[in-house]
């Protein structure tokens, strides 16, 4: 496993976290997904990855949050 993939596993793992609140509290799945992908883009930023780090590891994890139900 590569930095890379540490990095997108731990991305996904929670944003799942944060989606899995976001339903439980009445957001739609899609609600759920763009906001779930915001936070996790915005921590990235926050803690110093660069633009393609964060949109590489970001790319298709809005649609694998909303593919949950």
């Amino acid at each position: 496993m590569t930095t890379s993939d540490f990095g997108r596993d731990a991305a996904e793992y929670f944003a799942g976290l944060h989606y899995n609140a976001l339903r439980g509290g009445g957001a739609s799945s899609e609600e759920a997904a763009r906001a779930a992908t915001t936070a996790i883009k915005n921590y990235l930023h926050q803690s110093g990855c660069s633009a393609n780090t964060i949109e590489d590891i970001a790319t298709g994890l809005e649609d694998k949050l909303r593919a949950r139900n």
